[in-house]
C-alpha cells in the first residue's frame, strides 16, 4: 500500500508541471472561440515569428479585447447564418492526427468539428507553436 501510495504522489507531482499538449490547447481555443470568449484566447495564441500575442509591439490589451469580442461575434454569427441555427456550440471536437516538425516545436493539428444540431461535419487543420514549453495556436502559420 505504502508502494502505490508513492507512486501515486510521484505522479501527482510530475503532472502539476506539465502544460497541455497541442490537441488540448486547441480543442479549448475553438471552445472558447464558440462561447464567445474570445478574449480568454489571447494567451493561447501566438503571432509572427512565434511571439506570443501580447509580446507584438503595440499591445493593447483593451483594444484586443475589444477587436477578439467582435471577431467572435462576427464569427459566431456567420456560422448561425450558414448552418441556420439559433445557437453554435460544439457537440464534439475530435483530434484526427497530430504531426510534429523535426524540432518539435510546431505541430498540425488534424481535427473535426462537430457542431449541435448540424449534420454536416468541419475538418480542419492548424498549427500550434510550442513557445517556452507551451503550445500556442499559430494565426499567421499555415504549414511548417
Amino acid at each position: 500500500m505504502k508502494n502505490f501510495m508513492l507512486v501515486l504522489l510521484v505522479l501527482l507531482f510530475c503532472s502539476c508541471g506539465m502544460s497541455p499538449g497541442p490537441e488540448k490547447v486547441l480543442e479549448t481555443y475553438y471552445k472558447n472561440l464558440f462561447a464567445g470568449k474570445m478574449i480568454e484566447n489571447i494567451d493561447l495564441m501566438a503571432g509572427e515569428d512565434g511571439m506570443t500575442i501580447a509580446d507584438v509591439p503595440g499591445y493593447n490589451p483593451k483594444e484586443s479585447a475589444q477587436q477578439m469580442k467582435e471577431i467572435s461575434e462576427m464569427l459566431i454569427e456567420a456560422y448561425k447564418t450558414e448552418y441556420g441555427v439559433k445557437e453554435v456550440v460544439i457537440d464534439k471536437f475530435e483530434v484526427l492526427d497530430v504531426e510534429y516538425n523535426e524540432e518539435k516545436d510546431r505541430a498540425k493539428v488534424s481535427f473535426t468539428i462537430q457542431l449541435k444540431d448540424v449534420e454536416r461535419v468541419e475538418v480542419s487543420e492548424h498549427i500550434l507553436i510550442n513557445i517556452d514549453k507551451n503550445w500556442k495556436v499559430s494565426v499567421t502559420e499555415t504549414t511548417f
